[in-house]
């Protein structure tokens, strides 16, 4: 597991941007869930996240499966399929599987 990795926070105004695939009549998804996908930012630099888990405490993991916009194997010592540690604060969106 990577650790020390310095993802950038979203700051008070911004929440967490959720998409889903919503069904007439039902609520819209406002918490992130286990089996989730996140962005997360370093920089300028978007790290897509898949297969979240939530560890409690505002803790979530991860696995890391691309960057955006570079599309590189590699950013900052983060590798694909590397797997992080990150706060809810942390996360910038979220879609369902």
């Amino acid at each position: 597991m990577q650790v020390g990795i310095k993802f950038e926070q979203r700051n008070n105004i911004i929440g967490i941007i959720f998409t889903a695939n919503a069904m007439p009549g039902l609520p819209l998804k406002e918490t992130i869930m286990n089996g989730d996908s996140v962005i997360l930012h370093i920089g300028s630099e978007q790290v897509l996240v898949q297969d979240v888990q939530i560890l409690g405490g505002s803790q979530i993991k991860g696995r890391v499966h691309g960057f955006e916009p570079s599309f590189a194997l590699e950013y900052q010592g983060l590798k694909i399929d590397d797997e992080v540690e990150f706060r809810e604060a942390n996360v910038f969106s979220c879609s369902s599987v």
